[in-house]
């Protein structure tokens, strides 16, 4: 199993999303009132703190429209066929494409989330698995269920922290690809976005309790390169 193998296996245990066929054209049906949802409810109840995660489908499919139906400069978003908003449902285009390799797509994920920041949104939930890269290397954002505009520096720097923690154990027996990682991803982003403001959010006590989920040695890395 890839080291992604199974982010990806528990992803599709809780997804709300399936695959179906019409006239030989594959879409994305998303049910945000699927129960596996109920993945949103102690996210948006003890982590408010940090982020203002939402558990109503009918907001998150609000969120996940408005995200889809603006226009990105280096990524894109999957269009969007019809929305149900009284069944909280959305049929989307089928993206094909590759999952993020943290080993050669940092620079992606860094400018990909530098715009998002940029211009004045954060996403939320942050998974490699959420982002896919076509063969001629454009990359998509396919979930965007929890992302806000007018995003306050600790909601971008909450973005930020999931990839910090996600890929401190991609590589959680070499500190030193981790650290890798880090200066390619941080490059591309502040490159984009400008952002020290939000790399100080990790000083604040918010951020710095959150941040002893990472290994010792990966967090001694990210004060190095922070």
């Amino acid at each position: 199993m890839s080291r992604l193998g199974l982010i990806t296996l528990l992803d599709r245990m809780i997804s709300q999303s399936e695959v179906i066929e019409k006239s030989g054209v594959k879409y994305v049906l998303k049910n945000f009132a699927k129960e596996m949802s109920l993945k949103w409810f102690p996210l948006s109840t003890f982590l408010s703190f940090v982020y203002p995660f939402t558990y109503d489908p009918a907001e998150r499919l609000e969120r996940e429209l408005a995200f889809f139906s603006r226009g990105w400069e280096f990524f894109k978003t999957p269009k969007v066929v019809e929305v149900d908003k009284e069944n909280h449902r959305m049929l989307r285009e089928y993206v094909e494409g590759r999952a993020l390799d943290t080993d050669i797509d940092a620079d992606k994920l860094g400018k990909t989330l530098g715009e998002i920041h940029k211009e004045g949104w954060a996403l939320g939930d942050v998974k490699l698995t959420n982002f896919l890269v076509r063969d001629d290397g454009s990359v998509y954002v396919i979930d965007a269920e929890q992302a806000i505009p007018k995003a306050e520096t600790q909601h971008m720097a909450w973005d930020l922290y999931l990839v910090f923690l996600a890929v401190s154990y991609v590589y959680i027996k070499s500190p030193s690809k981790f650290e890798e990682f880090l200066e390619e991803f941080l490059t591309n982003h502040d490159k984009v976005c400008n952002c020290g403001r939000v790399y100080e959010s990790f000083n604040t006590p918010r951020l710095q309790g959150l941040l002893i989920l990472l290994p010792p040695s990966h967090l001694l890395k990210l004060a190095k390169v922070l």
